[in-house]
């Protein structure tokens, strides 16, 4: 599933229920096999609600488990300094789901940041 038919608010995307919800009652947009698409938005559900269903938690607590349980600490975060950075240029204050995609790019081209 590249992306969702049905419109959503901005803040969909901050809202695991109903991403994984649209996605699950979303129909495919093509007969699977015969073509393919790329989901960068809807990546992190995608795998993240299986593992959910499975383990009961959601991918970022089943990581922590996963890495206390060899002696190890994980975290996914964003520094605040980070976020204050990327609000300031004006595609990122459109809308909620314009930041997100601006944070997505800034961290996939800047993962140190």
């Amino acid at each position: 599933m590249s992306a969702v038919s049905k419109t959503l608010p901005p803040e969909a995307l901050f809202d695991w229920d109903t991403m994984s919800a649209a996605l699950a009652a979303q129909e495919p947009w093509w007969t699977p096999g015969d073509e393919h698409g790329y989901a960068p938005v809807t990546y992190a559900w995608l795998l993240g609600e299986p593992l959910r269903r499975l383990t009961g938690q959601r991918p970022g607590q089943a990581m922590q488990t996963a890495f206390v349980s060899v002696g190890m600490t994980f975290s996914l975060a964003c520094l605040i300094r980070t976020w204050s950075a990327l609000l300031r240029y004006p595609a990122c204050a459109t809308s909620m789901a314009m930041r997100a995609h601006a944070v997505c790019l800034a961290l996939w081209a800047n993962p140190t940041a």
